[in-house]
């Protein structure tokens, strides 16, 4: 094989690895301006009574005291919201040993 053929299979090899890499036709997806992704967040229920603690950890005891007993006489409902608000107030460290107890 002469010098010449050597060199043109060293450029097409050269030349289809080159191509290869780059997408000929690449689609490239246009988005409007005007629309935001939708971004959707479940709170794992740690992170809810983590919130919650971080949320009335400013509280006075009467505030405390107040809101705990409404919360308690919530969940009736059966609402998660209330489950997790009641866990996250008898952990509190203003909760009394009944209210931890409960």
């Amino acid at each position: 094989m002469s010098h010449f053929m050597k060199t043109i299979c060293f450029l097409l090899g050269v030349g289809m690895l080159l191509t290869g890499c780059v997408a000929v036709h690449r689609q490239v997806g246009k988005q409007d301006a005007g629309i935001m992704p939708t971004v959707v967040f479940h709170a794992t229920p740690a992170a809810s009574i983590l919130s919650c603690l971080q949320e009335t950890a400013s509280l006075r005891s009467r505030e405390f005291n107040k809101y705990f007993h409404e919360i308690e006489s919530g969940l009736n409902n059966g609402r998660d919201e209330d489950t997790l608000r009641f866990i996250c107030l008898s952990l509190h460290t203003k909760a009394s040993y009944r209210q931890f107890k409960e």
